[in-house]
Order: C-alpha cells, then sequence, then structure tokens
C-alpha cells in the first residue's frame, strides 16, 4: 500500500505537471491558432464577395470624391485617431502586416492617409500600390515596403508644399497581401497639444482636420491611447467624446499594455468594470506593438503577432480573455464594424449616387469628346443653336436672356425693336422735328431779302421755299440716325444672349471669341451702310421739292404771295408728308439693312468656313481639357461603384 501510495503521489504530481505545461502551451496555440484562423485572411471575411464588392463601392466612390476636390456623400469610414507616441502607426502597420508607413521624429504625418488593404490568395508575394495616382506610374507594384514609405513620403511633401503645412487632400495607399482582411483605415496627423512642438496654427489645423474627418455619424473612430499614460489625458479619447460623447461610434485601442507599471494592468478598462474609464458601445481592445529593439532585430509582423499572441495569452490579468485581445481580434473587430456600417446605409449611398451620377453627366455635356473628326459636327451644332436663338429672340419663338421670364415686364429682342420702329420713332420725329424753324419771323423776312439780292422783288422766289423746306427736313436726320444705333444696340445685345445660351462654348472659347468677333463686324458694317443709307433718304427729300404735290391745293397764288405766314403754313403742309415718308421709310431701311442683311451675312460666314479654320479654332484650352478629363475620370469611377452596387446582394 505504501508503494501504491508513493506511485499514486508522483503519478499525481507528474500528471499535475503535464496538465500545467500542456495548459500554458494550449493558451499559446489558441493564441496561435486566432492569429492564423482570424487575423490573416480569413476565409469567411476574406473570401466574401458581398464584403469585396461593398468595400470596392466605398472605394471607388472615395476616389472620385479626393478628385472632386469635395465630399458630397458622406462614406462609412473607419478613421485612427491618436496623439504622438501613442503608437498609433505601429497599430497600423501591424494591421496590415507590414512596415510602410514614414517615420521620424516630430510630426510626421501631415496630411490624410487612405489605407486600402484587399486580400490575395495565399503564396503571392505582398505589394503595394498607388492606384489613385494619377502619374504614369500609377500601375507599378511595390514589392519592397521601403519603397511605399518613400513614395508616401515623397507624395506627403509635394501635397503640402511647405514643411509646417498640413493638407486636406488624401494620399491613397493599396496593400495587396495574403495576410490581410479586405479592410480601409484612414490615418491621421497625430493630434498636438504642446505648443514647443508646433505654432498654435499648424495645432489648430491638425484639430480642424481630424474634427471634420470624424464628425460625420458613419464614422467609426478608431481611438489609440498609450495605456501607461491616464486615459483622462488621451487627445484620442478627447476629440472622440466632442463629435460621440455616448460612445457609440468609438472603438478604443488602448497599446503599450506590456509597458505599464509592474502590479498594474487595463483588465478593468478591457471589460468595463472601471467606472473612471469612458463608457464605450463598441469597447475596447489591446494591443501590443513592435518595440524598438524589435524594429532594430528587424522583426517580422507575424513574428509580432505570434509573440503578442502568447503575452495575452500567458498574462494573468488577460488570459481570460486573450480571445477579445490582440490585432488580430483587432482586424476582425474593425472588418465587422465597417461592413455593418456600410449596410446599413447604403440605400441613402444608392439613392445619393445616382443623382451624383446623372449631375456628373449633364456636367459632362458642357464638355464634349473633341477630335478633328468631330470638330465639323460641334461647330454645326453651336451655329444651330445660335441662329435658333438669334432668330428666335427677333421673332419671338425663342425667349432669350437667361432663358428667363422673370424679366417679361421689359420689352426684349425683337419686341423691343419693333418698339423702336414704332411710337417711339414717332414721338422721337415729333420732338425733335419742330415746326418752330426759326424764332422770329423778322428771321425769315430778312432770310427772303438776301435770297433776292439787290433787285428786290414783288413775289416770294421758289428758292425761298425750297430754303425753309430744307430746314425743316434737316430736322429729320437725327431722329433717324438715333433709330438705327438704337437698333445696333439691340442687336448686339440679342448677338451676345444668344451665344452666351450655348453651354457648348464653354468649352471652345476661341470659337466665341470668334463668333463674336465676327458678327460684331458685320453688324459695325451694316450698320455704316444703314447710316448711309439713312442719309441719301433725308438728301433724297432735300434735293427736289414735288410741287405737284400743291397741284390739288387751293388759291395756289399763296406762293406768289409775299405773306410769310402764308409761306411758312405751306411749307409746313409739305412738311408734314415728308415726315410721314421717312417715318414709314426709315425703319424699313434699318430692318432691311442692320437686320435682314445681316442675319444672312451671318450665314454665309457660318457656311463659308473651312476644315483648315475649324481645326485652329475648336482647339480647346488645356484647363477645359483637364476639366473633361477630370469629369470623366470621377464619372468612371462612380459608374465603376454603381456597378459594384448593383451585384451586391445583402
Amino acid at each position: 500500500r505504501t508503494v501504491q501510495r508513493t506511485v499514486s503521489v508522483k503519478t499525481l504530481r507528474l500528471l499535475s505537471h503535464l496538465v500545467t505545461r500542456m495548459w500554458n502551451h494550449s493558451r499559446v496555440l489558441i493564441g496561435l491558432f486566432f492569429i492564423f484562423t482570424v487575423g490573416f485572411a480569413s476565409p469567411s471575411i476574406n473570401e466574401d464577395p458581398t464584403t469585396k464588392n461593398l468595400l470596392s463601392v466605398m472605394d471607388k466612390l472615395r476616389e472620385a470624391f479626393a478628385i472632386m476636390k469635395q465630399t458630397p456623400i458622406d462614406l462609412p469610414i473607419i478613421v485612427v485617431v491618436g496623439s504622438q507616441s501613442t503608437g498609433k502607426s505601429s497599430v497600423l502597420e501591424n494591421i496590415a502586416g507590414q512596415s510602410f508607413l514614414p517615420s521620424g521624429s516630430g510630426v510626421v504625418t501631415k496630411c490624410p492617409i487612405e489605407i486600402r488593404m484587399h486580400s490575395i490568395q495565399h503564396g503571392q508575394n505582398a505589394y503595394g500600390m498607388f492606384l489613385n495616382d494619377e502619374s504614369p506610374t500609377n500601375e507599378k507594384k511595390y514589392y519592397d515596403f521601403s519603397e511605399v514609405k518613400e513614395k508616401l513620403t515623397i507624395d506627403m511633401k509635394r501635397n503640402i508644399g511647405h514643411e509646417n503645412e498640413f493638407s486636406q487632400r488624401s494620399i491613397f495607399v493599396d496593400i495587396f497581401s495574403p495576410d490581410v482582411v479586405d479592410l480601409t483605415l484612414i490615418d491621421l496627423p497625430g493630434a498636438i497639444r504642446s505648443v514647443n512642438q508646433l505654432d498654435k496654427t499648424s495645432i489648430a489645423s491638425i484639430k480642424t482636420m481630424i474634427e471634420n474627418k470624424i464628425k460625420p455619424e458613419n464614422v467609426i473612430i478608431l481611438a489609440v491611447s498609450a495605456a501607461n499614460s491616464d486615459l483622462a489625458n488621451s487627445d484620442a479619447m478627447a476629440l472622440s467624446q466632442e463629435v460621440d460623447p455616448l460612445g457609440y461610434r468609438t472603438l478604443a485601442v488602448l497599446t503599450k499594455l506590456d509597458l505599464m507599471d509592474s502590479g498594474t494592468d487595463a483588465y478593468g478598462i478591457m471589460t468595463g468594470q472601471d467606472k473612471s474609464a469612458p463608457k464605450l458601445k463598441l469597447g475596447y481592445v489591446g494591443v501590443v506593438n513592435r518595440g524598438q529593439e524589435a524594429i532594430r532585430n528587424k522583426q517580422t509582423m507575424l513574428e509580432t503577432r505570434q509573440k503578442e499572441a502568447t503575452y495575452f495569452s500567458e498574462h494573468a490579468a488577460y488570459s481570460s480573455i486573450a480571445s477579445t485581445m490582440g490585432t488580430a481580434y483587432l482586424v476582425s473587430k474593425c472588418s465587422e464594424l465597417l461592413l455593418q456600417n456600410i449596410k446599413e446605409e447604403l440605400p441613402k449611398i444608392e439613392t445619393k449616387l445616382t443623382k451624383l451620377i446623372n449631375d456628373k453627366e449633364n456636367e459632362l455635356l458642357k464638355f464634349p469628346y473633341i477630335s478633328k473628326k468631330t470638330n465639323r459636327g460641334h461647330y454645326q451644332r453651336i451655329t444651330r443653336e445660335f441662329q435658333t436663338n438669334f432668330n428666335g429672340m427677333l421673332d419671338g419663338s425663342y425667349y432669350g436672356f437667361g432663358n428667363s421670364l422673370d424679366n417679361s415686364y421689359e420689352l426684349q429682342g425683337g419686341a423691343k425693336i419693333a418698339s423702336l420702329f414704332g411710337k417711339n420713332f414717332e414721338k422721337s420725329i415729333e420732338k425733335n422735328a419742330s415746326h418752330e424753324i426759326f424764332d422770329k419771323i423778322s428771321d425769315i423776312t430778312i432770310m427772303v431779302q438776301n435770297l433776292q439780292g439787290v433787285s428786290g422783288g414783288l413775289f416770294l422766289p421758289n428758292h425761298v421755299f425750297h430754303t425753309i423746306v430744307i430746314k425743316m427736313v434737316n430736322e429729320l436726320e437725327a431722329p433717324c440716325l438715333e433709330l438705327a444705333q438704337k437698333t445696333l444696340a439691340e442687336m448686339h445685345l440679342i448677338q451676345y444672349e444668344s451665344i452666351d445660351q450655348i453651354s457648348l462654348l464653354n468649352t471652345f472659347p476661341h470659337v466665341k471669341t470668334d463668333l463674336k468677333n465676327k458678327i460684331d463686324n458685320i453688324l459695325e458694317n451694316q450698320y455704316k451702310e444703314c447710316l448711309k443709307n439713312l442719309k441719301i433718304l433725308i438728301k433724297l427729300h432735300k434735293s427736289r421739292i414735288s410741287y405737284e404735290t400743291f397741284n390739288e391745293m387751293k388759291d395756289m397764288d399763296k406762293f406768289r404771295s409775299k405773306d410769310i405766314d402764308d409761306l411758312i403754313g405751306i411749307a409746313s403742309e409739305y412738311f408734314k408728308l415728308v415726315k410721314y415718308q421717312i417715318i414709314d421709310m426709315a425703319p424699313k431701311y434699318v430692318q432691311l439693312l442692320l437686320i435682314d442683311e445681316s442675319k444672312e451675312l451671318v450665314q454665309a460666314l457660318i457656311d463659308s468656313i473651312t476644315d483648315d479654320q475649324l481645326n485652329t479654332l475648336m482647339v480647346p484650352p488645356l484647363d477645359i481639357q483637364t476639366k473633361r478629363h477630370t469629369i470623366q475620370t470621377v464619372l468612371d469611377k462612380l459608374r465603376d461603384a454603381q456597378e459594384l452596387l448593383s451585384s451586391v446582394r445583402l
């Protein structure tokens, strides 16, 4: 029995020792198993086409918005926030499985960096790309991630311009690896409080940038804080609580758990038992990053993950919650939250996307595709639209002037010209052509005596009557010339409005300028011709007096009378006949020469343009070509997103 008892005790001790060792090893194995099944390329996450398509939709939209330099739709995203020295960059590199972010002293990240991770098949080598880069090398694959870091540094300097400036413009980097899940995160500059590190303006710029990025309600905030510092002093927590005071969309990440003072831990914060810690619906996740020594020793990310898993599984405080700790769990949690957020926002995004595509399609119509083969067609479209506008504004079939009836109480276009030809011209004639040509009878008497000369006479000579009539007719010239001038002004206005209504001319400003200049020349030349003919019309009425007009008049002896009053009365009667003829004929001259013939000359001008002239005129300026390319690029990305969206089955 004693021997049996001794064997039993030894056996029990041996078994106890074996069980203890097996338990310790099993915790390590469980942690490693979790890394490979969840953290690195979990099939349930990475191979789901719905997940890939949804994330691709968001990526395409953000690419489009970056080109547009505006955000017309608030998209679900995870934004990483943290102050300097909290290990924010290390967390991101652990998630991506690569060391690729710029490093150095002071504030290194000076603009948003959008990190887009794409899972690829096992066995393939990881590489980085800059797919949203418009440079010719945007298809280049960077298998050496030190080159990715170098390019990020160069792009960031180009973005900010000066050393201490910050830019709102994002840089996009794509990480393709078998060791990642499909996930997109935005890294922001580290929050700073100390004015010793940066000037107040820069500190305020960083704070504003962070607030703008995390303010939308559909943004998940990944708030990174160091566990070996008081959470009450955490910049990340302070910033997140400003926009998410109830903690509904903040996921806190605690780094440097392995650097906490001996005998202390963050178990209470992780489990919610520490009542002093901010309450977060999404909770807290602890991670252990590479230290400086590990970086110097070139410890790989896989080794870092393994050591992290070992740390949590063997730590007295964390072993019971090891399955909800570490980078692998953080990745899984982020992917799950982002996907859920996207699905909730999808109906609103789809509606807004449809409208945005429609708006961009309409905008692109103003900047059509251009080549020598299309020049003639574009020009014909422009001239047809001009003629429709120009002729329509004259005859009333098209209401131009902004195509609005807001000013319908004012006469415009052809109606305005018609009013000039009608009562307005008649009033102008009456006003200018006063019958009171001479102020005093004595003036006419002196004139008659001068015309009779030294011989004198009993009767008034014909040329006295002629002179009086000429003086009266002279008064008709100014209103006629004024009518032509006012009509010219209105024709210019109609011309400019007709051209300005043609949206296609925004793409071809040279054509617009050429068209305006040439039509201006036509109108000015026709105006000169019109003035010339109006003067001839007046001259005709002065060159010969139609005495036959008076044959039917009674008491023709008044022509031989010396009564000055009788003479003026007869002259006034004759002047009335001339005046009515001018009121009738002057608008006809203006109509013919300044309107009808101008239209014909414009048509002839349009028809006579050669292909060589067109190819010279139809070259859009560089900025117009750039605008078209930008709109087309944005539209392509929006359409790609819409196509991916249509394939999603939730």
